[in-house]
């Protein structure tokens, strides 16, 4: 059983193309992903894969404190993506519960300021 076609307005917008799309074709969301087959032609548009589950913020930081000091870049990047939008507060606890090795930065070359008499 083939299944009637259905038309969709093309537009300018700006120097891009769009297509204004009927309401039952319309998509969830701000950007969907497009593939052209090379064989026959056709631009595809299908929705994006919904994003992992957020985690609480009180969630990620218990986990995030849980690695070890020496944690490896595949253990960081098992963690749930971080949550978007964090208050001050919550960043300076991310600041708190940072694992920095302890040579981190002797490389740089420091000294205390020098002190100066103002009067």
């Amino acid at each position: 059983m083939a299944i009637a076609a259905k038309t969709a307005k093309l537009f300018a917008n700006g120097r891009s193309q769009a297509v204004r799309l009927p309401r039952e074709f319309r998509f969830a969301g701000k950007e969907v992903a497009i593939r052209r087959n090379e064989e026959t032609g056709e631009v595809v548009l299908a929705a994006l894969p919904a994003e992992p589950s957020a985690v609480s913020f009180d969630k990620w930081i218990a986990l995030y404190s849980a690695l070890p000091d020496d944690a490896s870049e595949e253990q960081v990047a098992k963690l749930p993506p971080a949550p978007k939008n964090l208050t001050t507060e919550q960043l300076y606890k991310i600041f708190d519960a940072a694992h920095f090795p302890a040579d981190f930065m002797a490389d740089r070359k420091t000294s205390m300021p020098r002190e100066f008499d103002l009067f």
